[in-house]
């Protein structure tokens, strides 16, 4: 998540890498994770100015949804999630807060 500070070199690169993160997360992960991975971006996103108290909650959230998956060691059987929940999204899409 380091791409999303200010005044961090190679930004756009870092962003891009947690993108391709965040997709692969489809492939492993269970839903709580995708959900709290794109209500990060959303607290990001360049169209929707944020406080950084939302972000860091929304981080917050995810970091947090990361660490119980990896904690339950529980495989992913289940999942509400549809197609049309998946969003193919790109660095300008988002900002640094």
């Amino acid at each position: 998540m380091k791409g999303f500070y200010v005044g961090v070199a190679d930004a756009e690169a870092l962003k891009s890498e947690f993108l391709n993160q965040l997709n692969q997360c489809w492939l492993y992960c269970p839903d709580e994770v995708i959900k709290n991975g794109y209500a990060f971006l959303d607290s990001v996103h360049t169209k929707e100015m944020q406080t950084g108290s939302v972000k860091e909650k929304a981080m917050g959230e995810l970091v947090s949804s990361i660490r119980k998956d990896l904690l339950s060691r529980k495989l992913v059987k289940n999942t509400i999630l549809t197609e049309s929940d998946f969003r193919h999204l790109q660095c300008n899409d988002i900002q640094q807060p």
